[in-house]
């Protein structure tokens, strides 16, 4: 269940105002689980199913901005969804990146990568390696056991 979103704190909502944060102000459909701290989304590209993203709800832009325990919780989560998602997707790789340099919010990308994808072994954001790939579409209906097990998962911590 999605529940409304929220900030941790004032900065985070004034940072919001100022800075029209896309991340600050999301498109809620894509949202798999929300927590007072983060929240978790389906990303959607035809190319990459089970391409999710760990954002931070405050406007932040560095994983030290967050104190130690809170980056120990964050790393939890993403072991979490990385399990879930080789779990699921049975993966040649999984890609956890963190930028920021184009949107300066905290925010993780986890993917599944298999040696036949659009890009491999280059990052999704490279050089096209492979013109003609397509996912199966049973990779594809996998995106609908992505959401149910990160929701199952989740309502139990």
């Amino acid at each position: 269940m999605v529940k409304k979103y929220h900030f941790l704190n004032l900065e985070s909502k004034i940072m919001t105002y100022f800075n029209n944060c896309i991340l600050c102000n999301k498109n809620t459909k894509n949202i798999i689980y929300q927590h007072e701290m983060y929240h978790i989304l389906l990303v959607e590209d035809k190319y990459y199913p089970g391409y999710i993203q760990l954002v931070i709800n405050d406007h932040i832009k560095e994983l030290t901005d967050l104190n130690h325990a809170k980056a120990h919780e964050v790393f939890d989560v993403l072991l979490t969804l990385e399990q879930i998602i080789r779990d699921i997707f049975n993966p040649d790789k999984v890609n956890i990146a963190i930028f920021g340099n184009i949107v300066p919010h905290l925010h993780f990308h986890i993917m599944p990568r298999f040696k036949s994808d659009r890009h491999f072994p280059n990052p999704i954001w490279g050089q096209v390696t492979n013109n003609e790939y397509m996912p199966l579409q049973d990779i594809i209906n996998k995106n609908i056991q992505l959401v149910h097990q990160i929701e199952l998962m989740f309502q139990e911590k």
